[in-house]
């Protein structure tokens, strides 16, 4: 039996030897990958123990380990234990039947009517990225594509190539546009790739990806990852990291450089998915979980800390119901129709982020708006958007992305038509010159057009 274990356990470190033994001539890497092995042998040093143990119930052993390295920019591999700087707690549950005055909030709004033409015809807006003036736009739902746009909204480019070569890419899941990399990225989970172009919709290269996840940005010339639903696909690679929700990983993924946070719902019943995405990416980069109350900002050095945590009193849902079936969360909020998650709208700008909760159509307070002015460390919410003055703002939705200076609001026909219906041409004249001042009409807005973006700057 011992010389099996032995046996197994030094096939089992020759494994992981390959893995992460790749020679370099420069020093930090020979120690990096020294890290990692040593880290990895203790790792199978108590699979060893636990086999053992299994084998001979008479004898016992008890071996903790504990091997926390700290990580610093230069890239040393580490495991990270999690922030302990105190969140701001902002109290939403006694503001949430309050009136947003939204024009009180917004200093100005730039309106985009992106070009329509045969070769730019765009099926779904899945994510927008603004970034090196111009607008880049994700559609994975029906054309699986990526269209580029400037900044007034003419077409430059469309990104779309089918297929399991070298060039194509098969399901783009998610995209992330980084300025100081000058890259375009572009995730496919089908084929487990990151396609990067440059700027202008170039192609540079395809980058192997160990692992499928939610959501990714690059960012420090590193790949940060929300791993969400895709559990236990990191065990071959680092066991050590396998309970992280957010992994930090170098620019080929060859390397882990950090982990935070244990998903909620990790054994995987609930897959209930957010409406947006996890990352919002301006001057800093910021992070807010599924089902979380908590909002995380990561560091040029790769740390996580807390920006502040909502209080939302009784309307929040136990994380025992987070962690459980869909269906029995749904069932438990139909049974306590107050009660609020979020998981629906969350995006930031270098002033201000946005965020909205879900709430079933059945709550008497409806869903939960937040915006929280950074510089002022002020949050104003409430459950009704109101616009006092037309003159400055003729039209709001509810923003689901977001640039360094502006929220983005996507407005297309469905939204507009029915809006119009129900304006009275007296009651709301003020509103009417308004939106043909900003050329919100039907000549711009209709069943052929492409969507129109409005761009809103917080004072």
């Amino acid at each position: 039996m011992q010389k099996n274990s032995i046996k197994y356990f030094k096939s089992s470190l020759k494994k992981k030897h390959r893995l992460f033994g790749n020679t370099s001539l420069h020093k930090s890497h020979k120690i990096n990958n020294l890290m990692f092995i040593v880290e990895n042998y203790l790792f199978n040093m108590q699979r060893l123990l636990d086999y053992i143990n299994k084998s001979i119930p008479s004898i016992t052993f008890g071996l903790i380990l504990i091997f926390n390295i700290n990580c610093s920019r230069s890239n040393e591999s580490a495991k990270l234990s999690e922030t302990s700087i105190k969140a701001t707690t902002i109290d939403v549950f006694s503001d949430m039947d309050s009136e947003i005055i939204i024009d009180s909030l917004i200093k100005e709004i730039d309106v985009v009517h992106l070009e329509t033409n045969k070769k730019c015809l765009i099926g779904k807006i899945n994510d927008i990225k603004i970034a090196d003036n111009k607008i880049y736009i994700l559609d994975k739902s029906i054309n699986k594509a990526v269209y580029i746009f400037d900044r007034k909204g003419k077409f430059i480019k469309k990104i779309f190539a089918t297929g399991a070569g070298p060039l194509e890419f098969l399901k783009p899941f998610s995209m992330d546009v980084d300025e100081d990399s000058k890259g375009l990225y572009i995730y496919d989970n089908s084929l487990k790739k990151i396609v990067k172009y440059d700027l202008n919709g170039k192609f540079l290269k395809n980058i192997k990806t160990p692992t499928y996840f939610n959501d990714f940005v690059f960012s420090n010339g590193n790949f940060i990852i929300e791993r969400g639903l895709f559990a236990n696909q990191l065990r071959e690679l680092s066991p050590e990291f396998d309970k992280h929700n957010l992994i930090v990983m170098d620019s080929t993924f060859s390397k882990i450089i950090a982990g935070y946070l244990e998903p909620i719902g990790k054994d995987n019943k609930n897959n209930f998915r957010p409406i947006s995405k996890s990352f919002s990416k301006s001057s800093d980069l910021k992070f807010f979980p599924r089902f979380s109350d908590e909002l995380f900002i990561i560091n040029k050095s790769n740390r996580l800390n807390s920006l502040f945590k909502f209080d939302l009193g009784d309307l929040k849902i136990e994380s025992h119901i987070l962690n459980g079936p869909f269906e029995d969360m749904i069932k438990y909020m139909k049974n306590n129709s107050n009660k609020h998650i979020y998981a629906s709208d969350f995006c930031g700008t270098d002033k201000a982020i946005y965020l909205r909760t879900f709430a079933l159509k059945e709550s008497s307070h409806g869903d939960i708006y937040t915006f929280y002015l950074k510089n002022k460390k002020k949050a104003i919410s409430g459950n009704k958007i109101k616009i006092e003055s037309y003159n400055k703002i003729p039209f709001f939705i509810h923003p689901a992305y977001a640039s360094k200076s502006e929220f983005i609001s996507v407005l297309n026909y469905e939204i507009f038509e029915p809006f119009l219906r129900k304006l009275d041409s007296k009651a709301d004249q003020d509103q009417i010159l308004s939106l043909d001042k900003f050329k919100l009409t039907t000549k711009f807005i209709n069943e052929q057009s492409n969507p129109t973006l409005l761009l809103y700057t917080i004072e």
